[in-house]
């Protein structure tokens, strides 16, 4: 039962040092700073999307077997 505790303190301890590390990179601007190509993907991402979603709506209501006879 002690080994656990112990384990478990240390995993705690390795934890808030990993945060400590996490937030002097954060205040230096190491990371959690967007650098401008953010919106560049995102307006990318939106462009693909809508490229599919037009594309999808094409194949379920154009292109439909129903209108097919045979």
């Amino acid at each position: 039962m002690i080994k656990i505790k112990r384990k478990y303190k240390k995993s705690i301890e390795d934890g808030e040092a990993l945060d400590k590390i996490i937030h002097q990179r954060m205040d230096a601007g190491e990371i959690g700073i967007s650098h401008g190509t953010d919106k560049h993907v995102s307006v990318i991402m939106l462009g693909l999307a809508t490229v599919v979603t037009i594309l999808a709506f094409y194949m379920i209501f154009v292109v439909s077997p129903d209108y097919y006879t045979g």
